[in-house]
């Protein structure tokens, strides 16, 4: 990934990572299945990283959501426009194989979902909420994020970004906070962003 970031850029081959690591493909092999999982271990890899970069436990629990919304794509931002190569590697899937079927992401959403549709069992116990629903809202939101976050990172490597980075927080902000506020008035909730992240969402006349 530093290499990817300083010298290969977000076009390498598979030939371009061996020969960067200074091993041969025999070897390569014995660590990874192929190029979809090492693909798929740099995915885990900035997931980790971007995890790292959630607010703390407390912050959670006693910020309001849109305070929360801030400091998460704040720090989303800034991972992006530190590391721009693997950003658009991940982005644009540049080693998975779409001849394959591969339900990697599909499960990774569902498992998401699920999680979803289970707090808000909790915090609106009175709305019904379909796991389909919940399902292609989170992948409209991830799908419009990576898109946006590629044209921000502008077209070639070295591009200057396309918008003021402040900016496009805000333009983000707005984008992810219209995009629950639509699911929660699909599901029938009430959606609240100046609440506490347990209180945001609620069942209606509650």
């Amino acid at each position: 990934m530093e290499a990817m970031g300083t010298r290969l850029g977000p076009d390498l081959t598979l030939n371009d990572v061996v020969s960067e690591l200074d091993i041969a493909k025999p070897t390569f092999y014995r660590f990874f299945d192929g190029k979809s999982d090492l693909f798929w271990a740099i995915v885990d890899k900035v997931r980790d990283d971007l995890s790292a970069r959630v607010p703390s436990a407390p912050a959670l629990l006693l910020a309001p959501v849109a305070e929360l919304t801030r400091m998460v794509l704040s720090e989303m931002v800034s991972y992006v426009d530190a590391n721009p190569a693997v950003i658009r590697f991940v982005l644009r899937g540049q080693f998975s194989h779409r001849s394959d079927v591969d339900d990697r992401p599909q499960a990774d959403v569902s498992k998401s979902a699920a999680k979803i549709v289970a707090m808000l069992q909790v915090w609106a116990p009175k709305t019904t909420v379909d796991m389909a629903k919940a399902e292609f809202h989170l992948y409209a939101l991830l799908s419009a994020c990576g898109g946006v976050c590629d044209w921000w990172l502008g077209s070639d490597v070295g591009a200057e970004r396309t918008m003021p980075h402040a900016e496009f927080i805000d333009h983000l902000i707005s984008l992810v906070t219209g995009s629950v506020s639509r699911f929660a008035d699909d599901i029938g909730a009430v959606y609240d962003p100046d609440r506490l992240l347990a209180a945001s969402f609620s069942s209606p006349n509650t």
